[in-house]
């Protein structure tokens, strides 16, 4: 079974060809340059497209794959990194461009209003590292907190070198997963990455306890199809 991916912050469909490779299909991409659109519509023909994510709701997603039969499995998705990186003047979320961080979250939630909850089952965010130390760590806190206010149940993250994985230069970038899906949370038994940092939130109580947990949600959502 093919699980259905909405790409946000598209760029040239990086991030989604490799999930492509992992066997997800693209089915919706949000990208504000019609350079890149023009590339995303040579490789990705059968994805429907959106330009400025401002303007883009979550109805507007559910409701064009509905029409195809899709559904929005899996959200990826890379916001800007400027205000975020080290290089950067050190606005944080709070700038004009890492702060469509929020717009994101927005997709997210309005998805899961119109499904009634159902949908994204899984949200993968990448980012720079300077992500993770930005404004002293406040701003990594606020990404993973407005992930747990807008339902997540497991959230896990990891900062990833590509030259580890067959790219000679040295890449890092933070990429943080959640999962929405209450059944693959459950099934979140086996680390995501041989090392992780994650918490799980604890709905038996309050929503602010936390505790330490690994996941695969790639398994977990695969195995639903078996």
């Amino acid at each position: 079974m093919s699980h259905s991916v909405v790409s946000l912050f598209s760029g040239v469909g990086g991030f989604d060809y490799g999930f492509e490779q992992a066997g997800y299909e693209t089915v919706f991409q949000c990208e504000i340059d019609e350079r890149c659109r023009s590339v995303l519509r040579r490789h990705f023909p059968t994805a429907d497209q959106w330009g400025d994510i401002t303007t883009l709701t979550g109805e507007h997603i559910v409701t064009t794959l509905a029409a195809r039969g899709k559904t929005p499995d899996v959200i990826i998705w890379g916001s800007p990194c400027q205000d975020l990186s080290v290089a950067g003047k050190g606005a944080g979320l709070a700038g004009a461009r890492s702060g469509l961080y929020h717009e994101g979250i927005r997709i997210i939630t309005e998805i899961r209003k119109a499904t009634n909850n159902e949908y994204p089952r899984i949200s993968v965010w990448e980012n720079v590292a300077g992500a993770l130390s930005s404004n002293a760590g406040a701003d990594f806190g606020q990404v993973i907190d407005t992930l747990a206010e807008s339902g997540a149940l497991v959230i896990e993250w990891r900062l990833l070198d590509a030259q580890y994985f067959g790219i000679p230069q040295r890449r890092r970038r933070v990429f943080v997963v959640a999962v929405f899906d209450p059944a693959a949370a459950e099934r979140c038994a086996e680390p995501l990455l041989p090392v992780t940092e994650g918490v799980r939130r604890d709905t038996a109580t309050s929503g602010t306890a936390w505790q330490e947990t690994t996941c695969d949600p790639v398994s977990s959502l695969d195995s639903e199809s078996e």
